[in-house]
């Protein structure tokens, strides 16, 4: 939908930024108000004095070219990589919190059930840059939404960006087992994590829609840490243990007390239960193998779930 002021503006502008913002219209599903939104902002960023330096001699019809080729070639280059948009029937079961990237930004991804072709199945979708990348904050658990997404053709992973919608939200009430058979998640022990790991893709990387479910204990406290790559992106870990753990607890070279059971790499926002509680752990589980031959294993915990549990009433930012 466009607004008749847009619309009468669009109209006054050259027939190759129409030709853009048209293009752009149809392969990205973003609306006219959108498109020239953005190509104003980029409009107003240059100056004709800015572009009269390199072109001294033009009129100033032609430098108010310059700029329209530089807002509309600008705005094509942000824009024409987004995937098309897609309408999806999203119910939220997790997320893997606030993650630091190489270059020290923030993302996140999400995870949600789907139905397509009458198959139920988890999508990640991820959430990049400060403005989006805690939208995971903004949902409620166990919610099912009417959400439009970006996706890229052939593949399961969305995209939020500036361009999606989450809207009607309705509660879903989905127990551990509910869920588990929904989407055929194993239910596993701590010691059959080795044989029950993830799928991997060809080049080795755990598939993070592949879940496991783990029924157990904290084994120890949970650890909060900053990454390295973004101090304001705060991370936990904690040891699960279960009735199948028989090693003893032993004292590292530092000192410091190692618990015995599966390491779990999770999100601050998931480690609020007590030490006595009785959980779900849910999410991906990981193997590595190391230059002597030695096989390590820790899951991805991208869902907490109390059984039995008690709350810590502490809040996330004191962690």
């Amino acid at each position: 939908m466009t607004t008749p002021n847009v619309a009468d503006k669009i109209q006054q502008l050259p027939p190759d930024v129409r030709s853009t913002f048209e293009q752009l219209h149809q392969r990205t599903g973003m609306t006219y108000d959108e498109v020239y939104a953005q190509f104003t902002k980029e409009l107003n960023t240059a100056t004709i004095q800015d572009f009269r330096d390199q072109f001294p001699n033009a009129a100033d019809a032609e430098l108010l070219a310059l700029r329209m080729k530089f807002a509309s070639g600008k705005i094509w280059r942000d824009n024409i990589n987004l995937p098309g948009l897609v309408t999806l029937k999203l119910v939220y079961i997790g997320h893997n919190g606030l993650q630091a990237s190489r270059s020290g930004g923030v993302y996140s991804n999400t995870y949600f059930v789907t139905k397509e072709r009458g198959v139920n199945k988890i999508v990640r979708m991820n959430a990049k840059g400060k403005k989006h990348a805690e939208v995971y904050k903004a949902l409620n658990p166990h919610t099912a939404y009417d959400a439009v997404v970006g996706r890229f053709p052939g593949g399961d992973s969305l995209l939020f960006d500036s361009r999606a919608r989450f809207t009607n939200p309705t509660a879903i009430q989905s127990s551990i087992k509910q869920l588990n058979d929904l989407l055929s998640i194993r239910t596993i022990s701590v010691e059959e994590a080795v044989k029950f790991s993830s799928r991997t893709t060809s080049d080795g990387w755990v598939i993070d829609t592949d879940w496991r479910c783990i029924l157990g204990y904290f084994s120890g406290e949970p650890r909060f840490f900053s990454s390295k790559r973004n101090a304001n992106v705060k991370r936990g870990v904690c040891t699960i243990t279960d009735e199948s753990v028989k090693e003893s607890p032993r004292i590292d070279q530092s000192g410091n007390l190692v618990s015995p059971g599966l390491t779990a790499w999770t999100a601050p926002e998931h480690l609020i239960y007590d030490q006595d509680s009785f959980l779900a752990f849910l999410g991906p589980i990981q193997t590595r193998k190391n230059d002597e031959g030695e096989v390590s294993v820790s899951m991805s915990c991208y869902s907490i779930r109390p059984i039995y549990a008690t709350r810590l009433d502490v809040e996330i930012e004191d962690r």
